[in-house]
């Protein structure tokens, strides 16, 4: 049981979610002084290829969480994390920044990239509300009524996808949500959360 906590923490929630997120929110930080950059020109036929497989991953997931498969809607969720984590390594904005012809690349990127990590925090609210609420938090965006309907309008305008974090918005501060977990501090754990009942009754 606590291999597969270290594993899923390390995994799956650190290397994932936090990577993605924590990426994402110190580049905008520094490299545009945490000011969200515009998507001025039209949109990039990966950046489309991109959110169109996000979209397709938001209706699945909303099919599972009404047919109440909340396990497959969780899986499918950490798959579009995933996916954003991918996108943002096969672009490399970092790199793109360094040269000026490809800077307005650079601000593509970063745009399409926290526009995905606000609609990522909408499908795991459910299940890590926290994670949810801190990412917001450095996002510098208040969670509205508009939050309880967005799935909805996700799914009916698939543009929407596009359009949740505007350019010019600046965010907050970015933090590490997750940390490594080494196995000697799991050992500690499970010594202590693992001895047997101390028996007083009820």
């Amino acid at each position: 049981m606590w291999n597969d906590f270290v594993a899923k923490n390390n995994n799956e929630l650190l290397a994932n979610l936090g990577n993605f997120s924590n990426r994402a929110l110190k580049f905008t930080a520094s490299a545009f002084n945490s000011v969200v950059p515009n998507y001025a020109s039209m949109c990039d036929p990966a950046d489309s290829a991109f959110l169109n497989g996000l979209n397709a991953k938001i209706v699945t997931y909303c099919e599972q969480m009404e047919a109440v498969r909340l396990k497959e809607g969780l899986f499918t969720a950490m798959q579009y994390s995933s996916d954003c984590n991918g996108y943002f390594q096969q672009f490399k904005p970092w790199d793109l920044n360094k040269k000026e012809d490809t800077k307005a690349r650079c601000q593509q990127v970063v745009n399409i990239a926290l526009n995905a990590l606000f609609g990522l925090c909408v499908l795991l609210e459910p299940f890590m509300p926290s994670f949810s609420a801190k990412v917001y938090e450095q996002l510098a965006i208040e969670r509205t009524t508009r939050h309880e309907t967005l799935l909805k309008e996700l799914l009916s305008d698939p543009t929407v996808l596009r359009n949740l974090v505007p350019g010019g918005h600046t965010i907050g501060t970015p933090e590490p949500i997750f940390r490594e977990i080494k196995m000697e501090e799991a050992n500690v754990m499970r010594a202590k959360f693992s001895g047997a009942s101390s028996g007083s009754g009820i």
